[in-house]
């Protein structure tokens, strides 16, 4: 069964390590177009940063506090 984004955070939270590394698969193609933007002597060494900052942020996001659609619409409205 295929999880969603909250769920694979939640799991890699929890020490899944699978799940950690299918949500560094479905950040792969963002990760591989921004690293495009450097020095190809650079790309490796910035590809490795950006999945540690990926990982990072996965492990220590807030999911106690995720907005649900209505919180959304009311962040949209007051901007």
């Amino acid at each position: 069964m295929e999880e969603d984004l909250y769920t694979l955070v939640l799991m890699a939270q929890k020490g899944d390590k699978v799940s950690l590394e299918t949500i560094l698969e479905i950040f792969s193609p963002v990760l591989n177009k921004q690293i495009k933007m450097v020095d190809l002597n650079e790309q490796e060494d910035l590809l490795q940063n950006l999945k540690e900052i990926l990982i990072d942020k996965t492990l220590s996001f807030d999911t106690d506090y995720s907005p649900d659609f209505l919180n959304f619409k009311v962040l949209q409205k007051n901007k």
